[in-house]
């Protein structure tokens, strides 16, 4: 099988998958409409109709030597997937609608895209594929044109991983996070291979050939990945649940062990400074984070140091206090050290571990 037809192959499998993936996303736009989600409903069309220029994308880049007019099609269609991709990440992040023509990161991959057109038209007799088998004269309209054009793939697959990466705290809901991390997952394959690209026109201009055979080897692999990871995303509720649930058990029992990570802390805490203590909420995970840092403040305020203890530390420090039966009734003479707020929790976990490998022992 030659290199081309290796090529071919990937950006098939890659159409008919956004195909299916698309079915999915037409069915999820039905249930949206009937429910009345209007708010809803239009980044899911967006993102339809970014999954069709895919489609078209596809079979552009599937069909060897392309001539003029199908090129331009394939290097203006890709970047418009990507744009409305990008609008509809927004319009769900921020639950506002965003308007392209408004966006000046989209304005300006439109005029990449002119820019692109021109030059394909300028070098329209030497069109080949660097991510095939191909022939080109490595001339430096050749090199602009694809320069241009990697260029208009690059900057919207970085805007959508930046939205996509500040959507995951969005929701704890399990279904949602594997659906943000599945498309955050699809947006930095999809740079990784637009990078790829960009590093074989680079050796080309350099080095020739040599390299050419390798990268396209490692492009066209990654090509049909970028087709499961959407139709995962697309999948529907139901057909996702087996999935899910076994994360959901996973997450169930990984915050049962927390919990009883913190009751041991909290438990040391409470024994050394039982004045923390509030009645009536016991076991509450939020009123026993607070309650440990309320104790833990008046622990280090006997210390004099002006960092925080470290996990090791506090550790050893409680388990001298509990050893020596002491009680603090009041703070100490010194101003306990502050401790990042982002590092509160997983310091807390940390200490709990190390109390119980100490108790245990």
């Amino acid at each position: 099988m030659t290199s081309w037809s290796y090529a071919a192959q990937s950006w098939t499998i890659l159409g008919v998958l956004v195909s299916v993936a698309l079915l999915f996303y037409l069915y999820r736009a039905y249930v949206i409409y009937r429910r009345s989600i209007v708010t809803s409903v239009p980044p899911i069309w967006k993102l339809v109709v970014s999954g069709v220029l895919i489609v078209v994308t596809a079979v552009g880049y599937a069909t060897p030597q392309a001539p003029l007019w199908l090129h331009l099609i394939r290097i203006t269609t890709l970047p418009a997937a990507l744009i409305l991709s990008y609008s509809a990440n927004c319009w769900l992040l921020t639950n506002q609608p965003h308007h392209i023509q408004h966006d000046a990161a989209c304005r300006l991959i439109a005029l990449l895209v002119l820019v692109a057109v021109v030059l394909g038209i300028l070098t329209r007799d030497n069109l080949g594929l660097i991510t095939t088998t191909e022939e080109f004269e490595p001339t430096l309209t050749y090199y602009a044109h694809y320069g241009v054009v990697v260029a208009t793939l690059v900057i919207p697959c970085v805007l959508l991983v930046q939205v996509v990466w500040r959507s995951l705290g969005q929701s704890h809901d399990l279904t949602y996070r594997l659906r943000r991390q599945v498309t955050l997952l699809t947006f930095i394959g999809a740079l990784v291979s637009m990078l790829i690209v960009a590093a074989n026109l680079v050796l080309s201009m350099i080095y020739g050939d040599t390299y050419r055979p390798m990268l396209n080897r490692v492009h066209q692999r990654i090509i049909p990945l970028l087709g499961i990871m959407p139709l995962i995303n697309a999948m529907p509720q139901v057909l996702l649940k087996p999935v899910v649930l076994p994360l959901q058990r996973y997450h169930c029992v990984r915050e049962r062990r927390k919990q009883a990570l913190l009751h041991i802390l909290h438990e040391h805490m409470i024994a050394i400074v039982p004045h923390v203590q509030l009645p009536d909420v016991p076991g509450n995970p939020v009123r026993m984070e607070i309650e440990i840092g309320d104790a833990r403040d008046v622990i280090w305020s006997y210390l004099n140091q002006a960092r925080p203890l470290t996990p090791a530390e506090e550790a050893a420090h409680l388990l001298r206090l509990r050893s020596e039966h002491q009680v603090l009734s009041q703070p100490g003479p010194f101003q306990p050290p502050l401790m990042a707020p982002g590092t509160i929790h997983t310091h807390n976990l940390e200490v709990a571990r190390r109390l119980q490998r100490a108790i245990f022992k």
